[in-house]
């Protein structure tokens, strides 16, 4: 493997330093934002693992055996326990109408109902969303064909539904992948996945993020069965595939791409000769060129359903600089931003009124500024919340204040509990991450992984435009399957230290 050596060793090393990094602000952040009682919950669960660690450390033929035999049932069994506890925690904890999420099911309600689409200029402002409303009026359709008299709250129901369906599908397609890569170990996901705080705490919003991580881990898989596949027809089909969940990818969630480009890149580092090469080149242009014909079709099926003229686009539309603008400004989400960009008539007046507002941040921060606003004040807001943020967005709006309510959602009564788990559980995964290219590179291995790749491009994203902790719910199949690798190498290795001992 001549081709790109350096280049794949590079991409470890840069891997191994954005883990490292996204580690100690996670760490710094967990002891900035929790007092006393929170740093002991959070030890005495981290604690409750080493031991849990050191008793299977003790007992690793029967270990052995007995991932040999059930790991399979295991992982099926908890998968269904994870669908369950999915739907009663969504059902239990939903809130009413709020946030984008809101506005998507109140606007494909209308629709059904009336016939009539309200907020045009939302979806003038935030086109993303327009493929997104689509699929929710088409669905909502349906529900009302099924059931005549079906009302917004009908519709909600079956949107939380769906949600915990696409929740529990990017787990399975996270487990399958793995299971190529991992064999028996891939179980290592599903305990990973079973205590993830976040797809329970985002399991009854049925927004872009839904689809987005089943999107996510899809790509994942098909890319995986591709790179094994030795069938010419199985690879054509694959191809086929692939292009199809990345035009869907361009429609719904576009920062998934992320993913799908890591994918090409480390397809192409890993290229053994010159013929090879060429094949990955021809296969990425073919899933480029179907990607690009689908987005077409899609775009004007799209303009069906929401009518919106050119003029109307140009007076609403935000421009890509808006977001890099928030960006170099709070970090996140900033309602006085979004007022500056509105308060332009035409688009190219907001892209000027935003570069120079980027201009004017940056100059004020300076060099050194800038870089530690982009790679340290972000970064924490960015990976420095165990829960992704779930725990704020089941607080707004509650229905049923119950005792779910008191124990996951933010401000509740015994939530501090649940967060102690849930930096326990944040700095685990995390640390798994940062296992996979240390014990790589000191094996000197010097194959690119499309999931570091995806690590960089996902935290240099991130670096630049406007950050929400919740944004990485899309990207949990990337984290886990991370994770997942670097903890099976860890086994891995542990077993053969204790071969050596026994010689």
């Amino acid at each position: 493997m001549t081709l790109f050596k350096g280049f794949r060793v590079a991409s470890l090393a840069i891997g191994l330093l954005c883990a490292l990094w996204i580690l100690v602000v996670a760490c710094a952040q967990c002891i900035k934002a929790s007092d006393a009682y929170r740093l002991i919950g959070t030890l005495g669960f981290l604690l409750a693992i080493a031991l849990l660690g050191r008793a299977t450390w003790n007992r690793p033929t029967r270990i052995k055996l007995f991932l040999a035999r059930y790991s399979g049932r295991v992982a099926w069994v908890l998968i269904g326990i994870m669908s369950f506890l999915l739907l009663l925690f969504s059902f239990r904890t939903a809130v009413d109408f709020s946030w984008d999420w809101g506005q998507l099911i109140k606007s494909a309600s209308a629709y059904v109902l009336t016939g009539e689409l309200d907020r045009v200029d939302y979806y003038a402002r935030y086109p993303n969303n327009q493929f997104w409303l689509m699929c929710l009026t088409l669905i909502f359709k349906g529900v009302k064909f099924v059931v005549p008299t079906a009302d917004i709250v009908l519709f909600k129901n079956v949107s939380i539904v769906l949600s915990c369906a696409c929740t529990v599908g990017a787990v399975i397609v996270t487990y399958l992948t793995a299971q190529m890569h991992l064999g028996k170990k891939a179980i290592i996901v599903i305990f990973l996945a079973f205590g993830c705080l976040p797809l329970y705490l985002y399991s009854s919003f049925f927004y872009t993020d839904s689809p987005g991580i089943l999107l996510c881990a899809l790509i994942l898989y098909l890319s995986s069965r591709l790179s094994l596949s030795a069938n010419t027809k199985e690879k054509a089909a694959l191809v086929i595939l692939i292009g199809l969940i990345c035009a869907l990818i361009v429609q719904i969630k576009v920062m998934v791409l992320i993913v799908a480009i890591a994918i090409a890149i480390a397809a192409t580092l890993n290229a053994k000769s010159r013929r090879q090469l060429f094949l990955v080149v021809r296969r990425i242009a073919a899933i480029g060129v179907i990607c690009i014909v689908l987005c077409s079709a899609f775009n004007v099926a799209k303009a069906a359903y929401v009518d919106i003229d050119s003029n109307m686009e140009n007076q609403y539309e935000f421009p890509v600089q808006h977001w890099v603008m928030m960006g170099l400004g709070y970090g996140g989400f900033s309602q006085d931003d979004v007022d500056f960009t509105k308060s332009f008539e035409t688009l190219e007046d907001k892209k000027r009124a935003n570069f120079d507002e980027i201009a004017k941040r940056i100059t004020n921060r300076g060099v050194l500024g800038t870089a530690e606003h982009l790679l340290y004040t972000k970064a924490l807001r960015t990976w420095g919340n165990p829960c992704l943020a779930g725990d704020d967005y089941i607080n707004r709006h509650v229905i049923h204040n119950g005792r779910l309510q008191q124990w996951f959602a933010l401000g509740g009564t015994r939530h501090d509990i649940v967060l102690g788990y849930a930096w326990a559980f944040w700095l685990l995964l995390l640390s798994g991450i940062a296992l996979e290219p240390i014990i790589q590179l000191k094996g000197r291995c010097t194959r690119a992984s499309s999931l570091l790749i995806s690590l960089i491009g996902i935290f240099l994203f991130f670096s630049l435009w406007e950050c929400n902790s919740r944004y990485l719910y899309v990207f949990l199949p990337v984290l886990i399957l991370l994770s997942s690798h670097g903890y099976a190498l860890l086994v891995h290795k542990a077993d053969l230290f204790r071969k050596r001992i026994r010689e």
